[in-house]
């Protein structure tokens, strides 16, 4: 058991496959919930968890066509990494088609020297189609 199962964490940390209840009575952190001070089970009040998919855009029509049908089957969220020389407001429309920013968290990767140009034409796509940008 004890070097099967049984592992430490580059802290130093011992970690066992399961706990049970006994292995948690008198801990501090039974008394606080996620979000509340002092923190000690996150600052966050609940688990707001994206499921994303990296899609590697040669073609942005395909990769528009294969991003749409991954939202069917539960995506929350896109990794797009773009050419360097296919970052035009043409592109971004049609890679963007049929997918709402205010509903899926968008990324996007590029080449550096790309990066403000890419930056400028999402948002002129955004608010040239009035996205709600607190939303996006």
């Amino acid at each position: 058991f004890q070097k099967k199962l049984v592992w430490r964490t580059n802290e130093g940390f011992t970690v066992n496959p399961f706990y049970r209840a006994e292995n948690v009575e008198g801990l501090p952190t039974l008394e606080n919930l996620p979000g509340q001070f002092p923190y000690v089970r996150s600052t966050k009040k609940d688990n707001v968890w994206y499921i994303r998919r990296e899609i590697h855009v040669d073609d942005f029509a395909e990769a528009n066509k294969k991003a749409v049908k991954l939202l069917t089957k539960g995506i929350t969220s896109f990794g797009f990494h773009l050419p360097k020389n296919g970052i035009t407001p043409e592109n971004i429309k049609v890679l963007l088609k049929d997918i709402s920013p205010e509903k899926v968290e968008l990324n996007f990767r590029t080449c550096i020297s790309r990066t403000l140009e890419l930056a400028r034409v999402v948002s002129d796509y955004l608010l040239k189609n009035n996205f709600e940008l607190t939303k996006c």
